[in-house]
């Protein structure tokens, strides 16, 4: 082959830089269409949930009910399948050009053969697939929520409180504001999205290259990490580090060939045509937004993935700088690295004289990782943009008593087995009457401007007693005029007899107890762990132990905040029983909930002496 000009060297860069600001733009819509879709279920369900009358959300009409949800959710499944379909079929087609576009750009490369119609076809069916168990899986979620408010009698606008609550502590931007019982539903129309546009690229491009192979001598692929920063997953470190470092970023072999990648998380090695292939597992695949560069070897550039090596030594040097422990990769080595177990305590943690030396006991034995770390790369140049590191233990604001309880507490449920926090992070947010609140993620937040001290959390409690029992002081005067009530006054007598069923107004009234609330519902979602069983067992006990706790036998025992907060009745019913078998007030605790937590928490409750007396 006659030596390649520099013409043709940079038409060949123009065309690659093309394709990839295409693939680029296809996968972002695909995603927008999906998550526009997902929008669309929650907003169809709730005004249909919201239109419900008293006389039609009864037991009685639950079978009509949930048929009507039935038909919401085939139409989401309709209108989901055909635009991912869409997306796919565009990829797959996209892919097809990207492998040999770049050839015929430099002239190396002649007219190639048209696409086979079945591979698209087969695409798509994997696609339908798995838009199928995600419809069905959220069908089974929201008419869960929904059985639940109309089994508990609670009102249709309480139901879609319930469905519409806004999930916290999210990373994703996408994700903000979907109501937790389709929180899953978006995050899986997300990963369909990324993951199939992507896998039908890749697909396509190997099949087409090959062809191209058989028909110009020396044709090469290059392993591409186009990946962009993905709110809400992590950069795979062995496809994002460049190859002269063990990773897979610009590493090349002939267009027949195949690359090995050693999987970050077993080690295990696998022989893959490249990005997506079959035999990958989830976790080398889901999100994943690498491809592939087409070439030949008069046609590599020096440096296939611009940057890529340096942006690896920048990010080394950053993770120096914070006084990390740098990644050096050790994929070359082709040996799985031994999994690092978290360090238990054993016992309870000092009464620190400072917030400081509180905070770091904390982030040495609480958490997961003590420092957090986001990088972000351009997607078309593969270059790291910046590394982020952010502390995941923050007590700044909170005096060290409010530090030493949070540690009390927390400590309780690690020493147990529970797995530990992603964060515990300290934040002032004025006007909001809330002292802690934890994460679907395990992230711990805990609010400055109202648990600075273990007084102000006392305060706050009180204060919300006090608007209780202001309610119930209007309930004699109500009833003497029960004649002439408004609609609205009406309702709020109603609202204070139930009120007045309920032995308390919420459990607890310290600061201790707001946190044991809290680790509640990590009890909630990992329970299963400490208890030795699997977690859809568990999920199954806790939905039968949380039925039980929901009947009148049992309800008024518990408090009316379970009851009244919209925003995940069956976790706050499980969270405040969680308190009162802390606070030992078993009495209190439904028969099937406490079995559970003393399995769960067998130890009994440590009284550390911190918290502040009523």
């Amino acid at each position: 082959m006659p030596a390649i000009t520099d013409a043709q060297r940079k038409a060949y860069q123009a065309s690659v830089n093309k394709q990839l600001r295409r693939l680029r733009d296809l996968d972002a819509g695909t995603l927008k269409q999906a998550m526009r879709e997902a929008e669309r279920y929650q907003r169809r369900v709730a005004g249909m949930v919201r239109a419900k009358t008293l006389p039609t959300w009864r037991l009685s009409q639950l079978d009509a009910i949930e048929s009507e949800l039935a038909s919401v959710t085939a139409e989401f499944k309709d209108r989901l399948g055909r635009g991912l379909n869409t997306g796919v079929d565009a990829a797959y087609r996209l892919g097809a050009e990207g492998a040999v576009a770049p050839l015929q750009s430099a002239g190396v490369l002649g007219e190639t053969f048209a696409l086979d119609p079945s591979q698209i076809a087969a695409t798509q069916t994997v696609t339908g697939e798995l838009v199928t168990n995600l419809t069905d899986d959220a069908a089974r979620s929201v008419a869960e929520t929904v059985r639940f408010g109309v089994v508990t009698g609670a009102k249709p606008s309480e139901t879609v409180a319930a469905l519409m609550s806004k999930a916290v502590d999210l990373d994703d931007p996408n994700l903000v504001g979907m109501g937790k019982a389709f929180r899953t539903v978006k995050e899986r129309a997300a990963a369909i999205a990324h993951t199939e546009t992507m896998r039908a690229y890749n697909l396509s491009f190997e099949s087409r290259l090959e062809e191209a192979s058989a028909r110009v001598p020396g044709v090469t692929k290059t392993w591409f990490a186009a990946t962009g920063y993905i709110p809400g997953t992590d950069f795979r470190k062995n496809h994002r580090s460049s190859y002269t470092v063990g990773g897979m970023n610009g590493r090349t072999v002939a267009a027949t060939e195949r690359f090995t990648l050693v999987a970050a998380r077993t080690g295990t090695t696998y022989r893959v045509n490249g990005p997506h292939d079959p035999i990958l597992p989830a976790s080398e695949a889901v999100h994943c937004v690498c491809t592939l560069l087409p070439g030949i070897s008069e046609l590599a550039l020096d440096e296939p993935t611009p940057g890529a090596e340096d942006a690896y030594q920048r990010d080394l040097a950053v993770a120096q700088k914070k006084g990390l422990q740098p990644d050096t990769t050790q994929i070359s080595k082709a040996v799985p690295p031994k999994p690092v177990q978290p360090k238990v305590p054993s016992a309870l943690p000092g009464r620190h004289k400072t917030s400081k030396e509180s905070q770091g006991w904390a982030a040495a034995n609480l958490v997961k990782e003590p420092v957090a770390e986001k990088r972000f790369v351009d997607r078309v140049t593969g270059k790291l943009v910046k590394v982020e590191h952010t502390s995941n233990v923050s007590y700044t604001g909170l005096s060290p008593e409010s530090a030493n309880i949070i540690n009390a507490r927390v400590h309780r449920s690690i020493d147990a087995g529970l797995p530990r926090l992603k964060s515990i992070r300290a934040r002032r947010v004025k006007g909001q009457p809330w002292a802690a609140r934890m994460g679907t993620d395990g992230s711990l937040e805990i609010n400055a401007t109202q648990a600075k001290t273990p007084e102000m959390a006392v305060e706050l409690i009180r204060k919300a007693n006090a608007s209780r029992e202001e309610l119930l002081a209007l309930i004699p005067e109500l009833e003497a005029n029960v004649g002439t009530l408004t609609a609205r006054q009406k309702a709020i007598l109603d609202k204070g007899k139930e009120l007045l069923k309920f032995k308390r107004g919420q459990v607890g009234d310290s600061l201790e107890d707001i946190i044991n609330h809290e680790m509640g519902h990590h009890v909630y979602r990992h329970g299963y762990k400490p208890v030795g069983i699997d977690e859809a067992t568990w999920r199954q006990r806790v939905s039968e132990a949380v039925q039980e706790a929901a009947t009148d036998k049992y309800k008024y025992r518990l408090s009316a905040y379970a009851f009244e907060n919209p925003v995940n009745i069956v976790e706050e019913i499980f969270g405040e029983a969680f308190t009162l078998y802390e606070r030992g007030e078993l009495a209190d605790v439904p028969p099937k909930l406490l079995a559970l937590f003393k399995k769960a928490m067998p130890k009994q409750a440590v009284k550390t002496g911190i918290s502040v007396p009523p």
